[in-house]
């Protein structure tokens, strides 16, 4: 039973948790929040998009599930960098977990959903501009459309616009690897590391900076280092893998659960950027970690990846096919869940949890030979 006295470090490793449920959550508001721009377009969309409206256009539910993908990734990846035998292990790892599933999805929007979403099949495998979102593997620039899909969707061509955030969850990796390569991952030095990014941005880019120019105006590489997100997403992740650092320490407590939602809902209105890394992260990683909820199937079946990969295309599909109800974001939102959990436990089954099996085998003989 949970409760002031227990803290962080026993629930973790109980590894009785809630992450993939949280994770598969979150994938669902990413489902939600993009429907409105599939529908009306992407900035008409935004603007109508809840969470976006009601927090005065400081987040939309797509953001905030992004920020807590990165909160957890944070959290989690800590405990797997300490318990890799090496770098090249903890890169494996990852490489495995991430790459699989990602390529399975590119050859899923290149070969079935760009023809089936009105490509001219004449020309489409022809043209090169057809394969470029495959150089995404390598991380290079960011290239979610392909040629003659979907026409008449208010966004044609673009086959899938969750990807963009997966290079930097691999450059959150890479951080937190060179961090534990110089020793820095520790408690305070961490912490220390964290705040200062978080200040930087916050308070001295978006407050002071930002406002200051328009961005039309300032040459590209300065545009690009004012909007680019890295900063906000390395502040989620690290200020998980502070937590789960000072885990001893910090308790799993129902009031400061309670306290801290209040915090993030009084913010609603301007400071949510201030009190969503810390607040919103404890109130997050406590519900991560109480062992009352805990679903035990969400530990056979990790279908959150899949989820996030495929529901993109699918409600291009969707649209494009004009399915009765796809014109209105929550009805759209509620037709596409059957076909993308479809696809999420296929790639789970087919994809993801053989190379994780691969994963733990290697692993298994790489200690056994040491």
């Amino acid at each position: 039973m949970s409760g002031p006295c227990l803290k962080f470090s026993a629930l973790y490793g109980s590894r009785k948790n809630n992450f993939n449920f949280l994770r598969l959550f979150f994938a669902l508001l990413v489902i939600l929040s993009h429907s409105y721009p599939i529908i009306y377009g992407t900035e008409a969309g935004r603007e109508a998009e809840p969470l976006y409206r009601w927090s005065h256009g400081q987040i939309d539910f797509g953001a905030l599930a992004v920020d807590a993908f990165f909160m957890i990734s944070g959290f989690l990846l800590v405990g797997s960098w300490e318990n890799s035998p090496g770098v090249l292990n903890f890169a494996g790892r990852r490489i495995l977990r991430i790459y699989p599933g990602l390529i399975g999805c590119m050859i899923f929007c290149v070969f079935i959903a760009g023809p089936l979403g009105g490509a001219d099949l004449t020309t489409y495998f022809t043209n090169p501009d057809t394969y470029r979102l495959f150089q995404y593997v390598f991380m290079r620039n960011f290239w979610n459309s392909v040629p003659g899909a979907f026409p008449h969707n208010p966004t044609p061509e673009i086959i899938n616009s969750s990807l963009w955030t997966i290079k930097y969850e691999i450059f959150c990796y890479i951080c937190l690897a060179l961090l534990g390569l110089v020793r820095l991952l520790k408690p305070v030095p961490l912490l220390t590391i964290t705040l200062a990014i978080f200040v930087f941005y916050n308070v001295l880019i978006l407050r002071n900076l930002q406002p200051l120019f328009s961005l039309d105006s300032l040459p590209k590489i300065a545009n690009d280092f004012l909007v680019d997100p890295m900063p906000r997403f390395l502040t989620f992740f690290l200020m998980g893998s502070v937590f789960y650092l000072w885990r001893d320490s910090i308790p799993h407590s129902t009031l400061l659960f309670a306290l801290s939602l209040v915090l993030v809902l009084a913010s609603y209105h301007y400071a949510l950027d201030f009190t969503l890394p810390l607040f919103g992260g404890y109130a997050l990683l406590y519900l991560g970690l109480t062992p009352k909820f805990h679903l035990p199937w969400f530990d056979k079946y990790d279908l959150s990846y899949g989820v996030y990969l495929f529901a993109w295309p699918v409600q291009q599909l969707a649209l494009h096919y004009r399915w009765p109800g796809s014109d209105q974001p929550l009805l759209l939102f509620s037709l596409v869940l059957p076909p993308v959990f479809l696809l999420a436990a296929l790639s789970w089954l087919c994809i993801e949890k053989p190379c994780l099996q691969f994963k733990k085998k290697r692993l298994k003989a790489a200690t056994v030979s040491s």
